[in-house]
């Protein structure tokens, strides 16, 4: 693969356009971060919550054993302390499951808001510059290796647009089947130039040894 172009306009460019993929990148988890920040410290209040009404249940149950030892007046006024315990009890166990419930909510929403940016950008990323780099760096090995040319002219034909073909060659198919070498190494440079690759010069093929 070969990330970047050799043309320093076109590598600028792809250089931009990976730094503002990153940018987006940071900004969209930092977002999710601050998502599960938030819903967390909601939970956080639930806590207390939890922990308040625990106490307090704990607190109300003592002093409802306490006041049972009353003589007389004890069993009687000992109810209302043991109701009101149980009241307390219960808003505890609203409490431990409302901040269940934000902290699931709290990482499902802050890995959703992160993730579907994330997946957009690798996406878009892909399509641009992935694409763009499997295919320079093909186009970069064929252009070293002897015969290279050839292989680029053919790509040359099946890829760039018919007025870029007719500006090398009035028929470029006729001309490579006929082996035209300056028409040959002309689609080979016009595909290198889409690519913005420098022009490199293969090595000749060896000749065949009979």
């Amino acid at each position: 693969m070969k990330l970047y172009a050799d043309r320093p306009d076109r590598r600028r460019r792809q250089v931009i356009a990976d730094a503002l993929t990153c940018v987006w990148v940071v900004v969209w988890i930092w977002a999710g971060f601050r998502v599960h920040a938030q819903i967390e410290g909601s939970a956080a209040g639930a806590r207390r919550l939890e922990s308040g009404s625990g106490s307090v249940a704990q607190h109300l149950s003592d002093a409802g054993s306490a006041v049972a030892k009353i003589p007389f007046v004890g069993s009687g006024v000992e109810k209302p302390f043991k109701q009101a315990a149980q009241a307390s009890g219960q808003l505890q166990s609203a409490g431990k499951d409302i901040a269940v419930n934000l902290d699931r909510m709290a990482w499902g929403l802050g890995i959703a808001v992160a993730l579907l940016p994330l997946v957009v950008a690798a996406i878009c990323w892909w399509l641009s510059r992935g694409r763009y780099a499997r295919t320079a760096g093909v186009a970069a090995t064929l252009a070293r290796l002897p015969g290279g040319e050839d292989l680029l002219a053919l790509r040359a034909l099946t890829e760039l647009a018919p007025s870029a073909l007719t500006a090398v060659d009035s028929a470029p198919a006729a001309a490579w089947r006929a082996d035209d070498r300056s028409v040959i190494r002309a689609l080979a440079h016009a595909y290198l130039d889409m690519l913005a690759l420098d022009r490199v010069t293969a090595s000749p093929e060896p000749e065949a040894i009979e």
